[in-house]
Parts: structure tokens; sequence; C-alpha cells
């Protein structure tokens, strides 16, 4: 009777410890995919180049220039010439990495005065005399083009995450060390309590549902999180962002192939330990 009490005790606690082990393998495959993903500036540059960003700014930062030539009597040709050597895609990631080594934001002064000046020249070079009001529309029309040009290299987000990626950074830093240690203490509770390939037999059914857990958060982020179906202006802020989440759930399946793999591996040395017995007690 005690025999049979010990033994049931022993079957909680490893069942108990098993499932412990799953979770704690989720959380640490989570939060080494916010690592690898939200807390890493490479992982914001790859989606920025894959999203094709930096010309669909371009292209936008032309239509609205033009449409400011236009309702201030400059032609398209000099509106769009003052995009030219500028490139959105680089400054936005300029700005990215800034914000990861928490820098302060760059001015756009400068750049707001060199509009200013080529606006100018065009003024002049059409002959009419640069009186206060004309010099005034035209510090309002460089005004109006730097902020159109900075609100697109800044991209509204990147301030929005910066808490957040010093917060995930800060509990990543700690909490996956220790989820890590809670995992491997929870496995040798299993060998402690078991005989080697029963042991092994309580890994193998924590990782694989670990795995199978881990298989169903990318799909179920892309359900409860439909990025493209979110009515964004500009597109091209729809397009990166899009292209960001995107890449953050698709990380998602790296996380569940790894696991995968290392519940492969340990099913196969379960099986080895199996062959091994059964060549043992098989007779001469």
């Amino acid at each position: 009777m005690k025999h049979s009490k010990k033994t049931a005790a022993v079957r909680a606690v490893s069942v108990t410890a098993a499932w412990l082990a799953n979770i704690f393998v989720v959380l640490l495959a989570l939060l080494l995919l916010v690592r690898f993903t939200l807390c890493s500036p490479s992982f914001l540059e790859r989606r920025v180049a894959s999203s094709g960003y930096g010309q669909a700014a371009t292209d936008e930062l032309r239509e609205n220039f033009t449409s400011y030539g236009a309702a201030g009597g400059f032609s398209a040709d000099v509106m769009t010439s003052l995009l030219d050597g500028l490139d959105p895609g680089e400054e936005m990631l300029a700005a990215a990495r800034q914000m990861y080594e928490g820098g302060e934001g760059a001015s756009y002064q400068a750049l707001e005065d060199a509009f200013y000046d080529a606006l100018m020249a065009d003024v002049s070079a059409r002959g009419y005399h640069a009186s206060e009001e004309i010099e005034q529309g035209v510090r309002a029309m460089a005004q109006v083009c730097r902020s159109d040009y900075e609100q697109r290299v800044t991209i509204p987000f990147l301030s929005v995450l910066r808490p957040v990626i010093d917060l995930a950074d800060r509990a990543t830093l700690w909490a996956a060390p220790a989820l890590a240690v809670c995992t491997g203490v929870s496995v040798w509770i299993l060998f402690a309590l078991n005989r080697r390939r029963a042991a092994l037999a309580y890994v193998c059914q924590s990782l694989i549902a670990s795995a199978v857990l881990l298989c169903a958060v990318p799909p179920l982020l892309h359900f409860l999180v439909p990025i493209d179906s979110l009515n964004l202006r500009p597109e091209s802020l729809k397009l990166l962002l899009s292209a960001y989440v995107k890449g953050v759930f698709n990380c998602g399946w790296a996380c569940a192939a790894a696991v995968a793999v290392l519940a492969a591996v340990c099913c196969a040395v379960y099986v080895r330990t199996g062959n091994r017995r059964a060549k043992k007690k098989a007779p001469l």
C-alpha cells in the first residue's frame, strides 16, 4: 500500500514537473522571440529593406511636393528636385539606430534651410523680386516640405516602440536566464525521481507539447492582429508596419522548429535506449 502511494506521488510530481517544463520552454522561446525581433535593430533594418519602404516613401514625397508646388506656383521639376540626393529609407534606419542606442532624434532645420534656398533660387531665376511676403511664403513652403519629409524618416510608431523596447530589453535580460534555470530544475526533478528511460519519456512529451503550442502562435497572432486590414496612411507606413509585424509573427515558426528539433533528438535518444535494453534482454 505504501509502495503504491509512493508510486502515485512520484507520478504526480513527475507529471507536474513535465508540464512546468513545457510552460517554461514555451515562455523561454517567446522571450527569445522578443529578444531577437523587437529588441534587435538589425531585425528592423531587414524589415525596412524587404518592405520597399524607402522607394514608397520617396514616391509619396514626390507626389506631395508636386502638390505643394502647384499650390505655390512652383513647377513639378523644381519641387521634385528638392529630393535629389535624399534617401528616406536610409535616414529612417539612422533614426532607428539612434532610438535603439538611446540617442536624440536628428534635427532637420538644415534641410528646411536647403529647401528654402533652392526655392528662393527658382524665384530669382524667374525674375521675381524677393519681397518680404514672398520670402515668408517660400519659408512656409519649405517648412511644410521639411515636416512631410521628417514624418517619413522618423516614423510615428518608432517613438511608441522605444519605451516598449526598453522594458522588453530589461525583462528578457533577466527573465530568459531565470526560465532556463527553471526548465533545467524541472528536467533534473524528472531524472531524480524516475529511471532514465521514464524521465526521457516525460521530457519528450513536454518538448512535443511545447512545439505544438509554439506552432499555434503565428497563426493565432495573424488572426488576432489582421495588419493588412488596418486602414493606415500613408501607404509607405502601412508597408513597413505590415512587414515588421508579420516578420515578428513569422519568427514564431523558427522558435517552434527549434523546439521540434530538440523533441526529435530527445525521442531518438529514447528509442535508442529502448533498443539497447531490448538487446540486453535478448537471449544469446
